[in-house]
C-alpha cells in the first residue's frame, strides 16, 4: 500500500538524512530505491500534505533551517522540456539552501565504472550506462533506457523507459528523449528537445558516419 511506503522510508535506519523534492508518482519510484541504500528519508518538500508518505512536510518556498537535512533528491518528473526546464531550476534552488544533492540507482541498473554521473541523477530500474557515457546534472535515466558508450546527456534531460542514446550522441539540457525513443550515434539533439514515443532521431540516416 502507499501509505506503507512512506512508513517503511521513515523506519530506515541509514546514515545520511535526506529531503525528498516532490510527492507525485515519480517520487514513489524514488522512494522504493532509497530503502536498498545508504540515505533515509526523514521528509519531503512539496505545496501540500501527501496521503502516502508519512514523514515531515516541509514548505517549498522557505528555507531549510533543520541541522537534520544533510542532503535532497529529486522527485519531481517531466514528460515535456518545460517541465523538465522548471524541475532543473528547483533543483538549483535547493542546491542554493545548502543542502546536497544525492544520485539514486537501482540496484538492477548498470552502470560502467567509466560511465560519469553528475550530481542529482536518477537512474532508475534495468537502465544500462556504458562505458564513458557522461550523465548531467538532475537527469532521469528511466526504467530500460540505455545510454551507450561515450554519449553525452545533459543536464535535467529525461531519458524515458526504453529508451536508447546510442555511441557518442549528444543530448542537450532539458530535453525529452521519450519511452522507445532511438538516437542514432553522433546525433546531436538540441537543449530544450522533444523527441517523440518510438522516434528514430534524426529521421534520415544520411547523417550518420559511425555505427554503435
Amino acid at each position: 500500500m502507499p501509505q506503507e511506503l512512506g512508513r517503511r522510508a521513515h523506519a530506515n535506519t541509514h546514515l545520511t538524512n535526506t529531503i525528498l523534492i516532490g510527492a507525485g508518482g515519480h517520487a514513489k519510484v524514488i522512494c522504493e530505491i532509497l530503502e536498498q541504500t545508504k540515505y533515509r528519508l526523514i521528509g519531503y518538500a512539496a505545496l501540500d500534505e501527501c496521503d502516502w508518505l508519512d514523514l515531515k512536510r516541509y514548505d517549498d518556498n522557505t528555507p531549510i533551517a533543520d541541522a537534520t537535512v544533510e542532503a535532497f533528491v529529486m522527485g519531481i518528473g517531466g514528460v515535456n522540456p518545460y517541465e523538465l526546464s522548471r524541475r532543473l531550476g528547483v533543483y538549483h534552488q535547493w542546491q542554493e539552501r545548502g543542502v546536497a544533492p544525492i544520485n539514486v540507482s537501482h540496484p538492477t541498473a548498470v552502470v560502467s565504472k567509466t560511465a560519469q554521473l553528475n550530481e542529482g541523477v536518477c537512474v532508475l530500474a534495468g537502465a544500462v550506462l556504458q562505458p564513458g557515457a557522461s550523465i548531467g546534472a538532475a537527469t532521469i535515466i528511466n526504467t530500460r533506457a540505455i545510454v551507450e558508450h561515450d554519449a553525452l546527456v545533459g543536464d535535467g534531460v529525461h531519458i524515458a523507459p526504453g529508451a536508447i542514446v546510442l555511441a557518442e550522441a549528444q543530448i542537450g539540457a532539458s530535453a525529452m528523449i521519450s519511452a522507445q525513443a532511438t538516437i542514432l550515434p553522433r546525433a546531436v539533439v538540441p537543449p530544450g528537445t522533444f523527441v517523440r514515443a518510438g522516434e528514430l532521431y534524426p529521421a534520415s540516416k544520411t547523417t550518420v558516419t559511425k555505427d554503435a
